[in-house]
C-alpha cells in the first residue's frame, strides 16, 4: 500500500529534491509530492491526499489549525529541538531523513509501513573460534566493502563489544531495549529504524552491554529480530559480528546466508577451530558447513582497528577475498 507524503516547504529546492529522492527509492511505501505554496498545501490536506505531511516550522505554524498534528512530521533548520516526537533535522543525510520518516509514520495508526522488496536480504555471518577481535575487525571491513555497493547493517552480537570504544559512536538506546520495543504495539522493527547510527555508508544497530542480557535472548527471538530488519528495510545486507556471548551459537549461524570463519594459527587456536567444525559435522547437516569460508589469519602484534570508510584492518586482504569470491 502506497501513502502520500506530501512535502510542504519554504525551500522550494530543496522540497523537489526531496520528493525526487524519497520516490526513488523503490519499495517504500511512500508517494513524495512537494507543494509550491501553503495553499496548494491545504488544498491537499482537505482533499484527503495528504496521508503525512512534511513540513517547515514555518509553513506549519500557519496551517496547524487545518491539519491532524499527528500526521505532520515538522523539519527544523538546527538540531536543536529534535526530540523524536515528530521533529526531525532536515539538513542531514537522505537515508537519514528517510528512516526517520518511516519510524514516525509508523506510529500513525492506519500507515503501513513495510517495505516492498525486489531483492532478498541476505545475512552475513563473522566468527572465529579465537580471538574475538579478529571476527570484529573482519566483519567491520566486510560491512564497509558492503555499504559502498549497497544498504547494508552490521549488528555487534558481543556481549563485550568494543563497537562504542573503536568507532566513537554514541548509541541512544541499548539492543535489550529493541527487544522490549518488541512487546510494544508497533513492534521491534519501528525501534529499529530509529535507532541505527552511520558509519561512513554502513548503518550500526545499538550493542548490547549486558552480557546477561545478550544470553538470554532465544533462538527464536533472534529469528524474529532478523525477519523484522527484512520486513521492515530496504538493506541488502546484514553483516553480524558473532561470539559466544549468544545463547545458541550454532542456531544463530543458521541464520546466516554466508558464514566467514576466521581462524587465527596456531597450536591451540587449531584445536579450537577443529573442535568448531567437529561440532558442525555432528550436529548439523553439510548445508550448515557448505556455507562456511574459513580464513587461516596470521596475528602478530595488536590488533588495531580502521573505522574509516575507506580504510581496511589487519585482516582486509581476507575482508576482500571473501567479499570478491563468496559474495559477488
Amino acid at each position: 500500500m502506497t501513502h502520500n507524503l506530501t512535502i510542504c516547504d519554504s525551500n522550494q529546492f530543496y522540497a523537489r529534491k526531496l520528493s525526487e529522492f524519497i520516490n526513488s527509492r523503490k519499495g517504500y511505501p511512500f508517494l513524495a509530492r512537494y507543494c509550491n505554496s501553503i495553499e496548494e498545501c491545504k488544498q491537499m490536506i482537505h482533499s484527503g491526499k495528504a496521508d503525512i505531511i512534511l513540513s517547515n516550522m514555518e509553513n506549519y505554524e500557519k496551517m496547524k489549525d487545518e491539519v491532524d498534528s499527528e500526521r505532520v512530521i515538522v523539519m527544523l533548520d538546527s538540531k536543536e529541538g529534535v526530540d523524536g516526537n515528530n521533529r526531525i533535522y532536515k539538513y542531514q543525510n537522505c537515508d537519514v531523513v528517510l528512516k526517520e520518516i518511516l519510524k514516525m509514520a509508523s506510529s500513525i495508526e492506519d500507515i503501513n509501513v513495510y517495505i516492498n522488496r525486489s531483492t532478498t536480504m541476505k545475512v552475513i555471518a563473522v566468527y572465529t573460534p579465537n580471538d574475538s577481535r579478529i571476527a570484529t575487525s573482519i566483519a567491520l571491513d566486510i560491512g564497509k566493502l558492503l555499504s559502498g555497493r549497497a544498504s547494508t547493517l552490521f549488528i555487534s552480537l558481543d556481549g563485550m563489544s568494543v563497537i562504542p570504544d573503536i568507532t566513537g559512536i554514541e548509541f541512544d538506546m541499548d539492543m535489550s531495549d529493541l527487544f522490549c520495543e518488541n512487546m510494544t504495539e508497533g513492534g521491534l522493527s519501528n525501534a529499529i529504524i530509529g535507532s541505527v547510527r552511520r558509519l561512513g555508508n554502513m548503518d550500526i544497530l545499538p550493542i548490547m552491554h549486558n552480557y546477561q542480557d545478550m544470553a538470554s535472548v532465544t533462538n527464536e527471538e533472534w529469528k524474529n529480530f532478523i525477519r523484522d530488519i527484512e520486513r521492515k528495510s530496504d538493506y541488502e545486507y546484514v553483516v553480524i559480528d558473532l561470539t559466544e556471548s549468544v545463547r545458541n551459537l550454532f542456531d544463530i549461524l543458521k541464520l546466516a546466508n554466508y558464514i566467514c570463519v576466521a581462524a587465527s594459527k596456531g597450536t591451540v587456536d587449531g584445536y579450537r577451530y577443529r573442535q568448531f567444525m567437529k561440532e558442525i559435522e555432528i550436529l548439523y547437516d553439510t548445508e550448515l558447513k557448505e556455507r562456511i569460508n574459513t580464513f587461516f589469519v596470521d596475528v602478530k602484534s595488536e590488533i588495531v582497528f580502521e573505522t574509516s570508510a575507506g580504510s581496511m584492518g589487519p585482516f582486509g586482504n581476507y575482508s576482500r577475498q571473501f567479499v570478491s569470491g563468496v559474495l559477488m
